[in-house]
């Protein structure tokens, strides 16, 4: 005897889309920080840069802040904490081209 079983209901999902609100935000974040360190108010971009690292901790954008929270903190003059962030960062292989930049800001060692 075999019991029967009763009928399953349907439901109707919508299909699954990406969620790119994240990744919308977190580069708007990076922009509005890179534009403050670009026009010379680098406490502006690590205030930028921490929201950005509370709301997004390991966000897809996690390396590009780092590496921009190191250059900010070479502008506002904070050398020690920069090279201490540049050493991990640098090791863990970032992106060639945020690693130079990182290397010749006052964290690599190559500014006073």
């Amino acid at each position: 005897t075999t019991a029967e079983r009763p009928p399953v209901e349907h439901v109707e999902r919508p299909p699954v889309e990406p969620d790119f609100s994240a990744i919308e935000r977190e580069t708007e974040l990076l922009r509005e920080a890179h534009a403050a360190a670009q026009r010379g108010d680098a406490r502006g971009a690590l205030t930028l840069l921490e929201q950005h690292a509370r709301l997004f901790p390991r966000g897809a954008l996690a390396t590009e802040r780092r590496g921009l929270r190191i250059l900010a903190l070479c502008d506002v003059g904070e050398v020690e904490t920069a090279r201490r962030e540049a050493a991990a960062f640098l090791a863990a292989q970032p992106p060639a081209g945020l690693a130079a930049r990182v290397s010749r800001s006052c964290a690599g060692g190559s500014s006073p």
